[in-house]
Order: structure tokens, then C-alpha cells, then sequence
């Protein structure tokens, strides 16, 4: 479709605009969602966003396209994140791949039919091959990484990871930021269990360095996961798997991994420390026997 300049704000509000004229979608929920990633943010040290935003200064933010404002784009920002993966003979980290999915969507925005365009879903389709790979559903997932360039992506996801259903994003969404509000009334901070989502505050709230949010999320997913998410009271108490959802272009391809907290070794079963040249050649990468 032609699309306004810049074009990928413009995108993401053709497919929002799609969401509120099938399901009802409004603008206040899409403003919400930037409220609560940046309330997420609050809580971690690295986060870009320190501060909450009131959802008045997010609907009177200067406007990017329509639907669309300021402070619901992706936060601009440097940035890197490492994950090291290994085999699980040569890992210690207790955490493991279950299962993953990825999917493709058209490349193309048709603009005259909403009920299409509100209907496909890349992510959808990674999710349901991700737990089918990992043998599980929504259900037994403890926390959730959900990709939010822009607030439409963010409440798809959640549709896609079966946190709400088709339609029905935009009113978890409201039922989330109703609950953070009283919480916030309350001088209390809300509980991870009813929003173990974004721990960290996304790609609104912790920042964007272009190809690095998914990693972000991951790298969130495992501190979760090994119990290390402590700074802030981020932690989800009982944390033992994780999805995370990355998005590629317009809801044109996206990816989605599930992963899970392996028991730890007990001391009574753990087996001698191996040095580093020790694992290498546990792995048969050297040749410890000939001498050099």
C-alpha cells in the first residue's frame, strides 16, 4: 500500500486503525500500553524511560502518524546485548531452548479491507508452532516477552500468545492500566504475577537500539528464568518458562521462542568443576592427549 512518510509508523497505524474498526480497539487503550511499558521501565536500572507517563501526555504527545504519538514509538537508543548458547553438555547456565516457531506474513498492506489486515498474523502462527514445539500452551508459560515497537504490535502479540483473545487485546490492555492506576493510588507497586509481561518495559520503555529489542527480551527472559531479576522487585516469583515474540517489518515475519529454568544440581549430585580446557575437550574441540 502507499503509505505516508515515515513509513513504518504509518504502517503500524494502518494496521491499528484495521484493529479498531473490526474489534473495537480504541485510542486511549493504545495509549495504555505505552503507560505501562514506561511504568515496567521504572523499575529496572538500564531502562531509558525512569518515569511513568500519564496517559494525558501520551495522547497529547506531538503526533508521528495517526494513532499514533511521540511517546508510543520505540525508544530511540545505543545499546547491545550477548547471549552466549551452548550445547547442554558444555552449558552450566540452567536454562534451555524448549521450542521455537517463525512465521511469514504478506508483505504488503491492503488498505481497503481491514477485516483482512486485522486478521493476519505472522506472530499468531509463530506462536502456535513454538508451543507445539515446546509441548506446551499459554498455560504454562510464566513470563512473557511481547515485542511493542508500536502500541498495535504490542496487543497483537498478546492476542497471538493467547493472553487475550482475537479482538479482545485492547481490553486486557484497559484491565492492566486499571489495575496499575489503583495500585498506583495505593502507593504500591502492582505484582509481577498479574503483569508478568515486559518486565523490563519493551522497546517503549527500555529502549530500541534497531535490531537489538528481541535480544533485549531474551536477555529479561533469562534473568526471569534464573532468578536474577531482582533489582526493582522485577522477579516472577516461580519463574519456570518464558516466551519471548520477536517482529520483523509490518507484522511481515516474526519469531518466537520458549524457554525453561532446568532444575538445579543438587550439591550431593554435582559432578567436579572441569576447566575451560577440560570442557573443550569434553566436547572433543581439542586434543588434550598429543602433546603440542
Amino acid at each position: 500500500a502507499d503509505l505516508a512518510e515515515p513509513i513504518i509508523p504509518h504502517g503500524y497505524a494502518h494496521c491499528a486503525r484495521a484493529h479498531m474498526q473490526v474489534h473495537g480497539l480504541t485510542r486511549e487503550q493504545l495509549a495504555m500500553v505505552a503507560v505501562l511499558m514506561s511504568a515496567q521501565a521504572s523499575y529496572h536500572p538500564f531502562a531509558l524511560q525512569r518515569t511513568p507517563y500519564d496517559l494525558n501526555d501520551v495522547l497529547s504527545a506531538p503526533p508521528v502518524a495517526p494513532y499514533t504519538g511521540l511517546y508510543e514509538c520505540a525508544r530511540k537508543s545505543d545499546g547491545a546485548a550477548a547471549l552466549i548458547v551452548t550445547s547442554a553438555s558444555f552449558s552450566f547456565a540452567p536454562i534451555q531452548v524448549l521450542g521455537g516457531g517463525e512465521a511469514a506474513g504478506p508483505m504488503g498492506l491492503a488498505k481497503k479491507n481491514s477485516a483482512l489486515l486485522s486478521s493476519i498474523s505472522s506472530a499468531a502462527a509463530a506462536f502456535e508452532i513454538a508451543y507445539k514445539d515446546a509441548g506446551v500452551s499459554e498455560q504454562h508459560i510464566d513470563y512473557f516477552g511481547v515485542y511493542d515497537c508500536f502500541p498495535i504490535c504490542f496487543i497483537r502479540g498478546l492476542e497471538a500468545a493467547r493472553l487475550a483473545p482475537v479482538g479482545g487485546g485492547g481490553k486486557w490492555v484497559e484491565e492492566k492500566y486499571n489495575l496499575w492506576l489503583k495500585c498506583k493510588g495505593d502507593g504500591k507497586r502492582m505484582s509481577t504475577a498479574g503483569f508478568p509481561v515486559n518486565t523490563h518495559g519493551g522497546l517503549l520503555g527500555f529502549g530500541a537500539p534497531w535490531e537489538v529489542p528481541a535480544l533485549f527480551s531474551l536477555v529479561e527472559a533469562c534473568e526471569q528464568l534464573s532468578g536474577s531479576a531482582n533489582e526493582g522487585g522485577r522477579q516472577v516469583a516461580g519463574c519456570k518458562r518464558a516466551a519471548v515474540y520477536g517482529n520483523g517489518g509490518i507484522f511481515n515475519a516474526s519469531a518466537v521462542v520458549v524457554l525453561e529454568a532446568l532444575e538445579k544440581t543438587t550439591t550431593a549430585q554435582k559432578a567436579p568443576e572441569l576447566s575451560f580446557m577440560e570442557r573443550l575437550a569434553q566436547e572433543k574441540r581439542i586434543d588434550t592427549q598429543t602433546p603440542l
